[in-house]
């Protein structure tokens, strides 16, 4: 994982969820603002919560127009750091762990929910 930056596949029922239609999936995004998201196809939508999964190659600094400022030169968040701009974007699994990258997202993702839960 270290060397190629990949992670196998681990499919926990996600994808027959998905597939059922219990998890939508929606790609697109022009633009959010505060938790109203807009599509490039027309449709808007309010949500608790945006999931953006970017994949092996996550090229955040196509997606965020205030890269450079939000990592100061860095290729991305920090060993820890979660929310680097304090503005609720939070960041998970961009370190590779000798204990296992899954392992790691399910503590940030619990470091996430609790931060969001206000703990």
């Amino acid at each position: 994982m270290k060397k190629t930056a990949r992670t196998p596949l681990i499919n926990i029922g996600t994808i027959e969820r998905i597939r059922s239609g219990d998890i939508q999936v929606f790609g697109g995004i022009s633009n959010t603002e505060d938790r109203q998201v807009s599509f490039v196809d027309g449709r808007c939508d309010v949500f608790d919560a945006i999931i953006l999964a970017t994949g092996y190659k996550p090229a955040l600094e196509t997606l965020l127009p205030d890269f450079a400022q939000r990592f100061g030169g860095a290729e991305g968040p920090a060993r820890g750091e979660l929310q680097p701009a304090n503005d609720g974007l939070y960041f998970c699994g961009f370190n590779v762990v000798a204990t296992g990258l899954l392992r790691q997202m399910a503590k940030e993702a619990l470091q996430i929910a609790a931060s969001i839960d206000g703990r």
